[in-house]
């Protein structure tokens, strides 16, 4: 039995469980005898006790794959070694995701993994003070948004490398936020009927979500609009997230962004990212750039 748990449990853990087992065993083979009685209970208490301490264990950890940027999140409960349920989660960025929508195959051959707690009874062991959620806006990655992707793909068959090689190898994160994921986002919005001309939302009756909209992004003005109008921009769009999508993230609230359709002529280009960029830097946010997208973030 030794051997066995050992290759279950470890070796020198092992031993812990076994103890347990030999205690229940010797106090079920004792007299029942008054002057034993109290010898008895303490050995089936310390028994249960080494048993359950050393046979079940509670894990939490993550894998990653740097090929591809795949990861989840792991919570694994096992007894003697023998895992008897496990939670998993996939906790992929929104990159990864559009990759594997784009096409972009991986086996997963370098996966790293990392333990955050290790718990011997589900109470003993290190407990980890880490904080695990990322604020990777992966809400906005919606099914529609998904779809989007996957028909860009299809045009486009070698867009998935691309991706890979200026984000995941060259770190460069604005070519996919700024450049790919505003036009996917955007387009699904408007797949969804999450998307509606800006002027028209301003001068609607106002909503439940649009009260709250304007609550956060007092930015949001008739006049900032025009002034996107005046220079040749093509459409000025309020896209929004429902809160259903947000719930787990942020609670009740709805999110959202004001959104241009860029004008295809260079010279308006640069003035309305100029302008777009100027409120930024307010704002202590850093430069749009233009990569030749349809549209970009207003504020």
């Amino acid at each position: 039995m030794y051997i066995f748990l050992g290759q279950r449990l470890g070796y020198l853990h092992a031993v812990v469980p076994l103890v347990g087992i030999a205690l229940l065993v010797w106090s079920s083979l004792r007299s029942s005898r008054n002057q034993v009685l109290a010898t008895r209970l303490i050995a089936i208490a310390s028994g249960i006790t080494l048993v359950w301490l050393g046979g079940y264990e509670s894990r939490w950890f993550s894998e990653y794959c740097p090929d591809c940027g795949w990861e989840r999140d792991c919570l694994d409960y096992r007894i003697m070694g023998f895992p008897v349920h496990t939670d998993n989660k996939d906790t992929s960025l929104t990159a990864t995701l559009a990759l594997r929508d784009l096409g972009l195959g991986c086996r997963h051959v370098k996966m790293e993994a990392a333990t955050y707690e290790r718990l011997w009874g589900g109470v003993l062991g290190p407990r980890s003070h880490i904080c695990n959620l990322r604020l990777d806006n992966r809400y906005m990655y919606t099914q529609a948004v998904s779809r989007r992707v996957k028909q860009s793909g299809e045009s486009d068959p070698g867009l998935a490398q691309k991706l890979k090689k200026r984000y995941l190898i060259n770190g460069d994160a604005d070519y996919f936020w700024e450049n790919l994921l505003i036009d996917w986002v955007t387009l699904g919005a408007y797949d969804d009927g999450r998307a509606t001309e800006a002027r028209r939302w301003l001068t609607t009756p106002p909503t439940l979500y649009s009260e709250q909209i304007l609550e956060e992004h007092p930015e949001i003005t008739s006049e900032y609009v025009d002034s996107l109008y005046a220079d040749d921009v093509k459409e000025v769009i309020v896209i929004w997230w429902p809160a259903e999508e947000l719930r787990e993230l942020l609670g009740d609230v709805v999110d959202s962004s004001l959104v241009v359709r860029l004008p295809s002529e260079m010279d308006h280009r640069r003035q309305v990212l100029h302008k777009i960029n100027l409120k930024r830097r307010a704002n202590g946010e850093q430069d749009l750039h233009d990569y030749g997208q349809q549209f970009a973030y207003a504020y």
